[in-house]
């Protein structure tokens, strides 16, 4: 698999991060072993990604666990409740429509 910054560089975006915004993605990046999905929108800029394990964690949860994933968001200015809760209503719909048959 390509190097995570590949897709940074060939992504063309319509909207203009500020420089609180460019530096959370900088250092979200980088936080992640492997980054598996950022999402930019205009509620808030969030990545994905595969973190590796500390050796100490490592020898608690033994030798076959490869890590874990998760995410981490920054939410964008100025934060409009309403939006936000529309935005994710909306995502809750789809994903019910298109894992759950009724």
């Amino acid at each position: 698999m390509p190097h995570p910054l590949w897709y940074t560089t060939s992504m063309k975006m319509k909207m203009k991060l500020t420089k609180k915004e460019a530096k959370f993605l900088a250092d979200a990046l980088t936080k992640w072993a492997e980054v598996t999905a950022i999402e930019i929108n205009d509620i808030e800029i969030r990545v994905h990604g595969i973190y590796k394990l500390s050796p100490k964690l490592r020898k608690h949860l033994g030798p076959d666990y490869k890590g874990g994933s998760g995410s981490t968001a920054l939410y964008r200015k100025p934060f409009d409740v309403s939006k936000a809760y529309q935005y994710h209503t909306d995502k809750l719909k789809s994903y019910r429509e298109e894992f759950i048959s009724e």
